[in-house]
């Protein structure tokens, strides 16, 4: 799971969201802003964005990780290759 991984969609103005992985710290940035958090051995992930903070489970299956948030906000998806433009 170690590494760069990209959302399957780009964000506002077709821009990047990439998610870095390394050891149990993570950082989640597009055009400038960084979303830091860690993320453990038993796959539990927490994320400040913006000034609010977030939990949930992550879970890596086919090349896919997917970033669950129980508090209604949705899935996050990532692969390794960026997306289409």
């Amino acid at each position: 799971m170690q590494g760069t991984w990209y959302h399957v969609r780009r964000g506002t103005g077709g821009r990047l969201i990439v998610l870095t992985v390394n050891g149990t710290s993570m950082s989640m940035t597009s055009g400038g802003k960084s979303c830091p958090g860690t993320i453990t051995s038993a796959m539990v992930i927490r994320a400040t964005c913006m000034g609010e903070s977030a939990a949930g489970t992550a879970r890596l299956s086919g090349g896919q990780l997917t970033f669950a948030w129980p508090d209604g906000s949705g899935n996050d998806y990532f692969r390794r290759t960026q997306p289409a433009a």
